[in-house]
């Protein structure tokens, strides 16, 4: 029997749901020591999930910032890499979001 699981996120209030990665651990770990995610699966995980809360946060404070209402012009279009506790994420920003890369 061949494991698969999909791990999504959702926005409480909205159906929209985010792929964060997919995890099929191998049939051949039979040992009980061996259960459940591998390093390299736990960090993959980790890592994407917070570039997905670091882009959002990166985001609402922008929203926070405009004054206005409006974006300004954009002149500086260079990425910056952010510093987090669980690593670093960079991020270049597009006017009206944020992408990460």
């Amino acid at each position: 029997m061949e494991l698969r699981w999909k791990i999504l996120l959702q926005r409480p209030g909205t159906d929209e749901t985010v792929p964060v990665c997919s995890v099929t651990p191998p049939s051949e770990r039979r040992d009980p020591a061996d259960f459940g995610l591998s390093l390299a699966e736990g960090r993959q995980l980790l890592a994407t999930l917070q570039k997905l809360v670091t882009r959002d946060q990166i985001n609402a404070y922008d929203k926070l910032r405009r004054e206005c209402g409006r974006y300004r012009r954009i002149k500086d279009w260079r990425s910056r890499i952010f510093s987090t506790a669980l690593g670093r994420v960079q991020v270049k920003v597009y006017g009206v979001t944020a992408a990460v890369r």
